[in-house]
C-alpha cells in the first residue's frame, strides 16, 4: 500500500491548420492579398463565379502592391485558383489541398471613398469562355476520310426530321468525332450524345475543359435523338443547353487536377439523380445541437411552374461553412426532426439543390433548394 499520488499532465493536440483554410492562387502563383468573399455553384444560365477582395493588411511579406497599381497585377483573363487546404490522415504530416473553385478574372471593381479603399475582382468560371464562342457552319466528312469546315451553312442536327450526321467519324485536332455528312453519303440520325460532343469539340482545343467520353454522354441520354435542332447563331454555352434539354439532362462545371494542376471540368448529370445530403432541423422546444441541426435558417415560396414541374423554391442557410454541397445533390430530411422541406409529406416530389453560395463574410453556406415532381428522374 502507498500513499504516493501520480499527477499527469493532460496532453493536447491542435491541427496543424484550422479548419476551413483558404488557399487563392493567381496565375499558379500564392496570392496573399486576395481573400474569397463569396463563390458561388449554379446551372444554366448563371453557373460558377467567385469574388475576391483586396486585403493589403493580409500581406505579411515586402512588395506590397498599391491600390493605384493593383489593377495591372489583378489584369482581366488571369486565372485565379482557391483551394481548400487540409491536413493529410495520420500517420502523414502533410498538408494538401483541393481546388474548390477555378477560373478567370471577369471584373476589377476599385472604389475610394470615406470607408477607405476597395478592390473588388470577380472570377467567372469556363461558361463565360463558352459565352464567347458563336456557333456556325459544318464540319463535314468528305469521301476520304478528311474533314472540311464549311462556314456557309447553317448548324442543324437532323433538319427537316432526317438524319444528317455522318455514319463513321472524322479526325480534328486530335478528337475522333461524329460530324456531318456530304450531301451524296450514307447519313444517321443524331442523338444528343454526339450532338454534344460535336459541339465541344469542334469549338475547344484539347485540354482546355476536361469533358466525357461519348460512351458515358451515350449512357446518360439513353442515346436520344435529336429533332431537328437548330442552333446556328447561338453561343456555345446556349446551344450546349438546347442539346441537354432534348435528353432531359443538365450540366454545370467543376474544378478538377489535370495532369498534376488545376483545371475545370465539365459534368453532365440528371437533376434530382445525384447523390442524397441530408438537412436536418430540430423540432421546436429542444436544445440546440449542431450535431442535429445544419438549418439556421429557411424561406419556401409555393408555385407550379408546368414546365419544370418545380412546386416550390427553398432558400436554406447553414450554421457554418460547409464546402461539400453540390449542384444537383438530392435532398432529403431525417426523421427525428422537422419536414421542413415536405420530403415526407409530399412522397410524389423531390428535392434537390439548384444553387450553392459560400459566404466567407459570414462564415456560412446559403442553398436554394427546388422542389419538384418527380417525373422517373
Amino acid at each position: 500500500m502507498s500513499n504516493r499520488i501520480d499527477f499527469f499532465q493532460p496532453v493536447e493536440n491542435t491541427l496543424a491548420l484550422p479548419a476551413a483554410t483558404i488557399l487563392v492562387l493567381l496565375d499558379g502563383s500564392l496570392c496573399p492579398y486576395l481573400e474569397p468573399i463569396e463563390i458561388v455553384y449554379s446551372e444554366y444560365p448563371e453557373f460558377g463565379w467567385a469574388k475576391l477582395a483586396y486585403n493589403p493588411a493580409a500581406y505579411a511579406g515586402g512588395g506590397l502592391i498599391s491600390i493605384e497599381d493593383i489593377e495591372a497585377e489583378l489584369a482581366i483573363g488571369k486565372s485565379i485558383c482557391i483551394r481548400q487546404i487540409y491536413n493529410n490522415s495520420a500517420p502523414d504530416v502533410l498538408i494538401c489541398s483541393v481546388p474548390i473553385f477555378t477560373g478567370k478574372i471577369e471584373s476589377v471593381e476599385t472604389s475610394i471613398g470615406a470607408d477607405g479603399e476597395k478592390v473588388e475582382v470577380t472570377a467567372m468560371d469556363f461558361s463565360a469562355s463558352l459565352k464567347r464562342i458563336t456557333v456556325c457552319g459544318r464540319r463535314v466528312r468528305c469521301e476520304d476520310g478528311s474533314s472540311v469546315f464549311v462556314e456557309d451553312l447553317d448548324t442543324i442536327f437532323n433538319e427537316d426530321g432526317e438524319g444528317n450526321a455522318a455514319v463513321e467519324s472524322a479526325e480534328n485536332q486530335g478528337n475522333s468525332y461524329t460530324v456531318f455528312a456530304e450531301e451524296s453519303s450514307a447519313r444517321k440520325f443524331w442523338s444528343c450524345a454526339e450532338a454534344t460532343e460535336y459541339l465541344l469539340c469542334e469549338y475547344l482545343t484539347a485540354g482546355d475543359l476536361q469533358r466525357p467520353a461519348i460512351e458515358q454522354l451515350q449512357s446518360l441520354t439513353e442515346n436520344r435523338i435529336v429533332s431537328n435542332l437548330d442552333v446556328t447563331g447561338m453561343s456555345l454555352l446556349e446551344a450546349l443547353h438546347h442539346c441537354c434539354e432534348e435528353a432531359g439532362i443538365k450540366f454545370k462545371f467543376a474544378a478538377r487536377f489535370m495532369q498534376g494542376a488545376a483545371g475545370e471540368a465539365i459534368v453532365f448529370y440528371k437533376g434530382g439523380a445525384g447523390r442524397i445530403v441530408e438537412l436536418n432541423c430540430q423540432r421546436a422546444g429542444q436544445r440546440f445541437s449542431i450535431s442535429k441541426t445544419n438549418v439556421s435558417k429557411l424561406s419556401v415560396r409555393k408555385s407550379f411552374n408546368v414546365a419544370s414541374e418545380v412546386t416550390a423554391t427553398i432558400d436554406l442557410e447553414t450554421p457554418y461553412l460547409f464546402f461539400d454541397y453540390r449542384v444537383g445533390d438530392r435532398v432529403t430530411s431525417g426523421a427525428d426532426g422537422r419536414d421542413v422541406l415536405g420530403t415526407r409529406r409530399d412522397n410524389k416530389g423531390i428535392c434537390r439543390i439548384e444553387r450553392v453560395r459560400l459566404d466567407f463574410k459570414n462564415q456560412c453556406t446559403n442553398l436554394r433548394i427546388v422542389r419538384q415532381r418527380d417525373v422517373g428522374l
